[in-house]
C-alpha cells in the first residue's frame, strides 16, 4: 500500500476508536431542541428499486443474475449457465463499482462482465439498484448506478437446506445456519454448484457441439453485534470458487479475415475474496459515525486456444485487488414532533487502493482518496437532496461530481421527484490490460444527467412508478464487436452518446391468493459521432410476473415472461433479433419445514443470441426441495 493511503486508513482508524473510547466517558451536553429520525428515511431514493429476502427468492430461481434480469433499465446479457454477465444500467457499463456487496466493489471477470452467476440469490439478504447520479449517496461510482449486495442478517435461530437437479446435468446444494436476536447474529451460507454436462459458449447454431462443464462453490459469513446503545459493529466475509470450460475465439475465414468464438479445449478458473467490517457508534443523539475497512481480490485464470487449431493453446490471467477505508459522520435533526421538518448531514472521506496485473507483466496500480458531503431536508411535503464527493487519483488528478434532488409529496399516495447530477470514472486496470480486450488508450468517462417521475401507492397493496431520464456521456466506455478484424470483441470510448428512456414498475397483491406485476424500460440509446445505437442496447425490456397461492391445498404457482427487444452491434451493422422467455415454478408445502417444486426456464426454448457468438442455453426443469427450520 503506497505511504499515502496507508497514512489516511491508519488516521481515520485512529480517529474512530479514539472516539469509541471517549464516547463511553464523555460529558453529556445539553441537547438542542430536536427529535431524532430514522436514517432510512433520509437516504431512500425514489427512483431506486428495492429488493428484500423474499423478493429475491420468489422465483425460486437459483443464479443471482436470473432474478435481476429485466429489472428497469438494468440491461443483462447473458449465455452459457455458470458463465459471465454483460451488464450496464442506463447505458454505461461501468466495470468495478457496478455490482456492490456489503459497500464493497466487486471486480469484472471480463471488462463489462460480472460473476454474477457465481453468486446464489440465497445468499443475501435483500438488495437495491440506484440509477443515475443517486448511486453516490451511496459510494456508487458507475456512471449509471450500482446494484447493491446486502448480506443475510436474520436475527432468530434457524437453519435451511436447499438441494436442485435438473437440466445440463446439475446438480445444486447450499445450506444455511442462523443464530441471532435483536443484539447480535451469525448468519453462514455454504453452496456448491456443479453443471456435469453443461451447456454451450459457442453459438450451437453456428455448428459448435462441445458443452462446457461448470462447477462452484461458495462461502459466506455475516456477523452483527451491538455492544450497547451506542456501538454496533457489523462484518461480513465471501469466497468463491469456480472452475468452467472455456471456448476461444477461431478463424473463421481468412479473407476479410473473420473471427467468431468456436469450439476449443479450455478452461476458465475464478477466486473472489470479499471481506469488510463496519464500526459504527452514536457519539450524540444527533451524531453518528462509522468506520468501514474492507478488501477484495479476483483472480481469474484461464488457458484457451489459439486462433489456429493446430496452434498450442496459450494462458490468459489477471489479478485484481482492491483495499478500502470508508469514515462517514451523519447528523440528523428534527425541527418538530410531528417530524415533518428535519435536515441530515452526511460528511467523511474515502481512501481506494486499486491493483491489477495481467500474465503478460502489465500492471498498474492507483491510489483515490475522497472527501463527501451531503445536505439532505425534510420540510413538511417536500424534500431536498445536495450532494458533492471530491475525487483525487494518483493518475488522473483531481475531479469532482454532483448531486441535486427535490421530492414533493403531493398527496399520501402520489410523490412527484426530480433530480440531476454528474459522473466520473477512470478506466478499470480490468478494461486497460485485460489482453486482449484490454485498451492502455482508454480514457476517463463522464456524464451528466437528469430524470423527474412519480411514484403512487393508492394502498398498502399496490404501487406505481414511472421516470422520464436522460443522460449524456463523454468518452463512455463500451466494449463492441469490431469491423476490422470483423468478430473481434473490443474496448474503447465513444466520444459522446446519448441514453434517454422511460423505467416503469407496478405491482399489486390482489387478495391473498395473487400477486403480479410488471417491469418496463424503453431506452433509446445513440453514439451521437455515428447516429447508431449503442451495442447491444435492446430498445424494449419488459417483464411480467404472477404469483397465485391455492386456498384448499398448499400449492404455489409463480410464473414470468420476459421480452427482450432486438440490438444492434458491430457499429450498428450487426442486428440481434428479439425474444421472449417464459419461467414457471411450482412449489408444494409438505411441512412447515418441508417443501417440494418442479420449475422450468426458457419454456418457449428461445435461442436467439444476445452476444454475438454466445450460444442461448434451451429449455430447461429443475426440481428439488427446501427444508427450512426456524
Amino acid at each position: 500500500m503506497n505511504k499515502p493511503l496507508f497514512t489516511l486508513n491508519a488516521l481515520i482508524t485512529m480517529l474512530l476508536f479514539s472516539s469509541l473510547a471517549m464516547a463511553e466517558n464523555s460529558v453529556q451536553l445539553t441537547p438542542l431542541i430536536v427529535y431524532s429520525k430514522p436514517e432510512a428515511r433520509f437516504s431512500d431514493a425514489p427512483n431506486a428499486t428495492y429488493m428484500d429476502q423474499e423478493d429475491l427468492q420468489r422465483s425460486g430461481q437459483r443464479e443471482l443474475s436470473q432474478v435481476l434480469r429485466a429489472t428497469p433499465s438494468l440491461s443483462m446479457s447473458q449465455g452459457m449457465k455458470g458463465g459471465i454477465n454483460a451488464l450496464s444500467l442506463r447505458g454505461a457499463s461501468g466495470s468495478m463499482g457496478l455490482v456492490n456487496i456489503d459497500g464493497i466493489p466487486l471486480h469484472d471477470t471480463l471488462p463489462g462482465a460480472a460473476p454474477l452467476d457465481l453468486f446464489p440469490a440465497e445468499t443475501f439478504g435483500g438488495s437495491d439498484i440506484q440509477r443515475g447520479s443517486a448511486a453516490m449517496l451511496n459510494f456508487g461510482r458507475s456512471l449509471g448506478g450500482s446494484i447493491n449486495l446486502h448480506s443475510r442478517d436474520n436475527d432468530r435461530h434457524g437453519a435451511g437446506l436447499h438441494l436442485e437437479g435438473g437440466s445440463f446435468g446439475s446438480l445444486r446444494e447450499s445450506a444455511t445456519a442462523d443464530l441471532g436476536n435483536a443484539d447480535h447474529s451469525l448468519n453462514l451460507t455454504a453452496g456448491r454448484d456443479d453443471l456435469f454436462d453443461g451447456t454451450y459458449w459457442a453459438d450451437s447454431k453456428q455448428g459448435n457441439s462441445e458443452r462446457d462443464d461448470f462447477h462452484a462453490h461458495q462461502l459466506a459469513l455475516h456477523l452483527r453485534d451491538r455492544f450497547s446503545e451506542r456501538v454496533q459493529l457489523d462484518s461480513s466475509v465471501y469466497y468463491v470458487n469456480s472452475d468452467s470450460g472455456v471456448d476461444k475465439f477461431g478463424l473463421v475465414r481468412p479473407t476479410p479475415l473473420e473471427l467468431a468464438i468456436v469450439d476449443g479445449p479450455g478452461f476458465l478458473k475464478q477466486e473472489i475474496w470479499l471481506a469488510q467490517s463496519t464500526a459504527a457508534i452514536d457519539l450524540h443523539p444527533q451524531w453518528r459515525s462509522e468506520l468501514q475497512l474492507g478488501y477484495t481480490s479476483h483472480r481469474a485464470n484461464a488457458v484457451i486456444g489459439d486462433l489456429l487449431p493446430e496452434l498450442p493453446l496459450y494462458p490468459i490471467k489477471f489479478d485484481n485487488q482492491l483495499s478500502l477505508a470508508r469514515w462517514k459522520n451523519s447528523h440528523s435533526f428534527w425541527l418538530d414532533t410531528q417530524q415533518k421538518r428535519g435536515l441530515q448531514f452526511n460528511w467523511g472521506g474515502e481512501g481506494l487502493y486499486e491493483q491489477g496485473r495481467s500474465i503478460t507483466g502489465m500492471g498498474g496500480q492507483r491510489g483515490t482518496g475522497s472527501g463527501f458531503a451531503n445536505l439532505q431536508g425534510d420540510w413538511d411535503d417536500w424534500q431536498g437532496t445536495l450532494a458533492v464527493r471530491a475525487d483525487h487519483f494518483d493518475d488522473y488528478g483531481a475531479h469532482a461530481v454532483y448531486h441535486a434532488g427535490l421530492t414533493w409529496r403531493m398527496s399520501e399516495q402520489l410523490q412527484w421527484f426530480i433530480s440531476g447530477g454528474t459522473g466520473y470514472r477512470p478506466p478499470s486496470f480490468n478494461e486497460m490490460l485485460m489482453w486482449p480486450m484490454g485498451n492502455t488508450q482508454l480514457k476517463p468517462e463522464q456524464s451528466a444527467g437528469g430524470e423527474v417521475g412519480l411514484r403512487w401507492q393508492p394502498n398498502d397493496n399496490t404501487q406505481f412508478s414511472t421516470n422520464f431520464f436522460h443522460s449524456r456521456y463523454t468518452g463512455l466506455i463500451k466494449v463492441e464487436r469490431s469491423t476490422v478484424p470483423l468478430g473481434l470483441y473490443l474496448l474503447n470510448n465513444i466520444p459522446h452518446a446519448q441514453v434517454q428512456g422511460l423505467e416503469t414498475q407496478w405491482s399489486t397483491h390482489w387478495n391473498p391468493q395473487l400477486t403480479t406485476g410488471i417491469d418496463y424500460t424503453w431506452t433509446d440509446s445513440k453514439n451521437n459521432d455515428t447516429g447508431k445505437p449503442l451495442p447491444r442496447q435492446p430498445e424494449h425490456i419488459a417483464r411480467f410476473w404472477g404469483e397465485w397461492t391455492w386456498q384448499t391445498v398448499p400449492l404455489k404457482l409463480w410464473m414470468q415472461g420476459i421480452y427482450r427487444g432486438n440490438s444492434f452491434d458491430t457499429g450498428g451493422a450487426t442486428a440481434i433479433g428479439d425474444s421472449f422467455n417464459l419461467d414457471m415454478q411450482l412449489s408444494y408445502q409438505v411441512s412447515t419445514p418441508l417443501s417440494l417444486y418442479l420449475r422450468g426456464e426458457n419454456l418457449t426454448d428461445n435461442r436467439q443470441s444476445q452476444v454475438i457468438g454466445w450460444d442461448m442455453p434451451g429449455a430447461a426443469v429443475y426440481g428439488g426441495f427446501k427444508w427450512i427450520i426456524l
